[in-house]
């Protein structure tokens, strides 16, 4: 149970890659925006410059589909690992019950002490009530438009003091077009409880699929030929984005491109769609350059906690980029931190210490640098510099003589491990606490 109340706390909490507490002094302005972090120079945020640094390591191949196959089964194992919700126990209702009421108590919680605060004064418990009276169902959809997964079902917002409305704390995640739900529970209001494998929680079924056969589903899901999403983009005559990750069965070839079954508002449909650069048949190879390039198409695109107006956060990126090679990981940065091949604790190591383990860790594979609230992709060092690039809220730096400022860059961005040094945050680096390593 605890882990289980753990790992919801780290989704409401520090998902979004915000990093707190604000400052308690302001320098002119406490918070201000900019579009690129410092020490961060144009070449920085070309994909040649860091390909370049790769040499011969560029196009090895890290692992190969069977050990992807392995580490996803392996990582299911693992408390928030990414799950396969046709499994009975997604399905076991008494499980849900304890999941329904561990999260109750872990909230309520959090409003008693005076932590989270409601938007809507009353909301809480007028959602906790519909939650009592929700129907027991077992039910598979999929998602035909980008939709918000809600923690509890309200509309209403839950926050942290000082109020910053980018940061709902009901906001546990979106789900992306093309992603399978099990429905759990419905309340008479319509609010639906779903498992989508990486996440639960709460949402409205306008933009899913009527329910429909598992056989039809499970079909979907396991199609052994399928076409991947490498950048977000328009899939169909109906205006839809799908977002980077997404796979689709892919049923032939055309003159032109693609015959493939997309989920719409009535279920499942054979669309043909142009060939092109933002799509492939088949995952991607797991690779250093490939990764780097799939990053990079996103450089400067919107962080958005809990896929707020369709960006993404911290581990909601990675977990996109990561499904273009097949691998699935869990939601939430603290998960996907031990996700790796093999993962390596920093806590208590210098920083002398850990840039040493990055350093050895990044000649065995790709590197994810976990902080407490944030999760990055190691990209390599330049001038004698560690760099990473991840979604990035904000970051605090030194204004004035004693004095902070927090600044937001609010995108998809490259930094340095230096960033946030000397302020009471202290530098990425020091802040470090495990790195995941995905390669041999």
């Amino acid at each position: 149970m605890r882990v289980r109340i753990l790992l919801f706390a780290v989704s409401v909490t520090v998902l979004g890659c915000r990093f707190t507490p604000p400052p308690t002094s302001v320098c002119e302005k406490s918070l201000v925006f900019e579009n690129t972090a410092p020490r961060v120079e144009s070449q920085h945020q070309k994909l040649a410059h860091w390909t370049q640094r790769l040499g011969s390591q560029a196009d090895t191949v890290l692992l190969n589909a069977r050990d992807i196959e392995k580490l996803n089964q392996k990582n299911q194992e693992s408390p928030g690992g990414f799950q396969d919700i046709f499994g009975i126990k997604i399905g076991n209702q008494e499980r849900v019950s304890r999941e329904l009421g561990e999260r109750q108590e872990w909230l309520a919680e959090r409003l008693k002490s005076g932590h989270f605060v409601e938007d809507k004064r009353g909301a809480f418990d007028r959602a906790f009530v519909q939650i009592a009276k929700a129907l027991q169902v077992d039910e598979f959809r999929v998602v035909h438009q980008e939709t918000t997964l809600f923690c509890i079902p309200m509309i209403s917002a839950l926050f942290t003091r000082p109020i910053d409305r980018a940061f709902n704390r009901n906001r546990c995640s979106s789900l992306h077009p093309t992603e399978i739900v099990r429905v759990l529970r419905a309340s008479k209001s319509g609010w639906l409880y779903v498992h989508s494998g990486h996440s639960v929680g709460w949402l409205r079924p306008d933009k899913l699929t009527p329910p429909l056969a598992v056989a039809d589903v499970r079909k979907y899901r396991d199609h052994p030929q399928r076409l991947i999403v490498l950048e977000d983009t328009v899939l169909g005559g109906n205006g839809v984005t799908f977002r980077m990750g997404s796979s689709v069965p892919l049923l032939a070839r055309t003159a032109t491109g693609f015959r493939v079954q997309l989920p719409q508002a009535s279920g499942f449909q054979e669309i043909d769609i142009q060939d092109g650069s933002n799509v492939q048949a088949g995952f991607l190879a797991l690779t250093r350059r490939n990764l780097f390039r799939v990053l990079f198409s996103v450089l400067n695109q919107p962080y958005g906690w809990g896929g707020k107006d369709g960006g993404r956060d911290c581990s909601r990126l990675v977990l996109d980029v990561f499904s273009t090679f097949g691998l699935q990981l869990g939601r939430h940065s603290t998960v996907q931190s031990r996700s790796g091949m093999r993962s390596v604790d920093l806590t208590g190591k210098s920083p002398q210490q850990k840039l040493a383990a990055i350093r050895s860790a990044s000649r065995a594979g790709v590197v994810l640098l976990y902080m407490r609230g944030h999760i990055m992709v190691y990209l390599n060092e330049s001038n004698g510099r560690p760099y990473a690039i991840s979604s990035i809220s904000e970051y605090m730096r030194p204004c004035g003589k004693k004095q902070e400022q927090v600044v937001r860059l609010d995108r998809v961005a490259v930094t340095d491990l230096a960033l946030g040094k000397e302020t009471t945050r202290k530098s990425f680096l020091n802040r470090l606490v495990r790195l995941a390593v995905f390669g041999q």
